[in-house]
């Protein structure tokens, strides 16, 4: 009975998790900083395509956006590192707002 609560528990608490449009955890494959004369950050992770918007390209923001060094400091770690991120995306921006729109970032192991 426990062990059925807890799995629907998880199974709930994933499917939340990825409603949401958190990417789980991938390796930042590229970085193209200044794409498309946004003055942003554009995001390709490994192995994974953003499915929200017209793009499988993120967009990390451009550099207006308060949390822009964060996120793209973020990213600029985890790929020098080896480690794989997890990213919550919200909405549709970029050009033509044809890109997933990041938010947050998670750092996981490697």
């Amino acid at each position: 009975m426990i062990k059925g609560l807890v799995i629907l528990g998880l199974v709930f608490f994933s499917s939340v998790l990825y409603a949401e449009g958190w990417s789980g955890y991938k390796n930042v494959k590229q970085l193209n900083v200044g794409g498309n004369g946004q003055h942003g950050t554009f995001l390709i992770l490994k192995d994974y395509s953003f499915t929200r918007c017209s793009s499988a390209v993120a967009f990390v923001g451009s550099a207006t956006n308060p949390n822009y060094k964060e996120l793209f400091s973020t990213f600029l770690a985890a790929q020098a590192s080896g480690k794989k991120v997890s990213v919550l995306t919200s909405g549709c921006g970029g050009n033509g707002n044809n890109y997933p729109s990041i938010v947050e970032v998670l750092i996981g192991e490697s």
